[in-house]
């Protein structure tokens, strides 16, 4: 558990030195570089996501919810990570079901199917 912590903690910190306004807004497609830098956001996302469910301190995961800027929207959207957002949506702490309720009503429009039922309950 100790080092689940460690490494979840090293995320965050590794999270608030990424420079936003240095993040592509614009799709170059033919460029092989950018492709590869969207395949490591996805991955990049998907784990934080995934610390935003199961780590056991709620400040962690408080914090991991509320770093989901809608510039990560396009990968937070996928049907894996909307998955374990809805399931957050169901978390013991109030102010994090809130915010993940927040992040999924925010993407409902990319994906409606997967985010639209979650919302209805």
């Amino acid at each position: 558990s100790g080092g689940s912590d460690e490494q979840s903690k090293q995320v965050l910190d590794d999270l608030a030195d990424v420079d936003m306004s240095a993040l592509p807004y614009e799709k170059i497609t033919d460029d092989p570089h950018y492709r590869l830098a969207m395949v490591t956001a996805g991955d990049v996302v998907e784990r934080l996501v995934i610390i935003a469910v199961t780590d056991p301190d709620p400040d962690i995961r408080t914090a991991v919810l509320s770093s989901l800027d809608p510039v990560f929207d396009e990968q937070l959207a996928s049907n894996d990570n909307l998955r374990l957002l809805v399931m957050a949506m169901h978390d013991e702490i109030f102010e994090i079901r809130d915010m993940a309720t927040q992040v999924v009503s925010r993407l409902a429009a990319r994906n409606p199917s997967y985010a639209m039922p979650a919302l209805r309950t």
